[in-house]
This record gives structure tokens, sequence and C-alpha cells, in this order.
């Protein structure tokens, strides 16, 4: 659409108008914006996913605002508690329950807090089963949280 203005000297100029219609309409740019959004949460949640490897290489998994990262040892279970950025371990203000249940047994386990850790010895590491944790992070309380025995190869 044009317009025109008056010039002494040229005469009449056509110019373009301000007032030109647009070919997204208000609805197609929130669509737009919507999926793109929609786009990167997703990415965003997927990255929180179990199938990476923690910091300390250990399986991860994410009972609220925080992380656990279990290590599978000879003489028992590490863990961590890690903020929501795989970092800064620590167990001050800090809890941890853990029990295994292998088929009908059922095994709570003694975990003892270290500066950046928590330890939970087992005389014997089941080659099946499950190892549930309860845990609070600095005061926060988590979900509980399951570990499928053995932990797969990452």
């Amino acid at each position: 659409m044009r317009t025109s203005i008056r010039n002494k000297t040229l005469g009449n100029l056509p110019v373009p108008s301000s007032k030109k219609k647009t070919s997204l309409s208000k609805v197609k740019v929130a669509k737009l914006a919507l999926s793109i959004f929609l786009i990167f949460v997703s990415y965003g949640l997927r990255a929180h996913g179990d199938e990476h490897p923690g910091p300390n290489g250990g399986a991860i998994r994410m009972p609220g605002s925080f992380h656990t990262e279990l290590i599978v040892l000879k003489e028992g279970f590490k863990i961590y508690l890690l903020d929501v950025s795989f970092q800064n371990p620590i167990t001050k203000e800090s809890s941890l329950q853990a029990k295994l249940i292998d088929g009908k047994k059922e095994q709570k386990l003694e975990c003892q807090a270290h500066p950046d850790h928590f330890f939970c010895p087992s005389s014997k590491i089941p080659t099946s089963g499950k190892l549930i944790l309860q845990a609070s992070r600095a005061k926060l309380k988590g979900a509980e949280v399951v570990y499928e025995l053995p932990l797969p190869k990452k």
C-alpha cells in the first residue's frame, strides 16, 4: 500500500505506507513462539535424563530439586547428593536412608555421611534386585528413587 507525499520540486512522490499488512498474523507468531519454546523445554527435560553418567561416573536419578548419583563398589554403595547442575555434592543438613530388595528379601543399610558423599556398606552386592533411596539434601526432601541392580554399563 502506498501513499503520496507532495513535494514542491518533484510533485507527488509515492512512498511506502507504515500501515503495511504483514504476512504473519499474531496467531501465527504466537504458535511459532510456542513451538520454539516447547522444543527448548523438551530438550531441557531430556538433558536431565538418567541415560548419562554423573560427574563421578555413577548412575543419576532426580528425586526432586537435586540429583542422586550412585556408584556401586565391592564393599557397598557410594551416593552423592548433587545440585540440579550435577555439582556441589554435600552431606551437611542432608540425610539418606537406603534399602536393598533382592527377591522377597529386604535389607536396610546403615549409611554414613562423609564430607561429599554417603557410604552404605553391604557385605554382599546383589546381582539382581533394587536399591531404594530416600534422600534429603540441604533440608530439601526428595521423592523415593529406585536403582535397578545391576546398574547398566554406560
